[in-house]
């Protein structure tokens, strides 16, 4: 599938890429919980943090590229989701999982 292409499916868990409100805790990386999927919105439920458990809705958000030299405009709408399949070893240091899977085919810390 290409990367462009979004499919989620109710429960998918999926990763925050951008600060949509710090006060709410909707900061870059934190994971959520598709509840409800709609054409302009995602209901997502917050996996992690201080506001676990509440609910928000995710927009799509209409973006511009602010340094182009074309002699049209460029805009695209997106939601500022990523599906969340695994997380790096630096990412996950001083997070609580309920359940962990590691695959380690070759050493990684030598």
């Amino acid at each position: 599938m290409p990367p462009h292409k979004l499919k989620l499916k109710i429960s998918a868990i999926v990763m925050l890429l951008r600060n949509l409100d710090v006060k709410q805790g909707l900061c870059n990386e934190i994971r959520l919980i598709v509840r409800r999927l709609q054409n302009h919105t995602i209901d997502c439920e917050i996996a992690t943090g201080s506001n676990k458990g509440s609910r928000i809705i995710i927009p799509r958000i209409t973006m511009t590229p602010s340094d182009t030299f074309l002699p049209f405009k460029l805009r695209r709408h997106q939601f500022p989701i990523r599906l969340l399949f695994a997380m790096t070893i630096n990412k996950s240091q001083g997070q609580t999982f309920e359940r962990l899977g590691l695959l380690l085919p070759q050493p990684t810390l030598n």
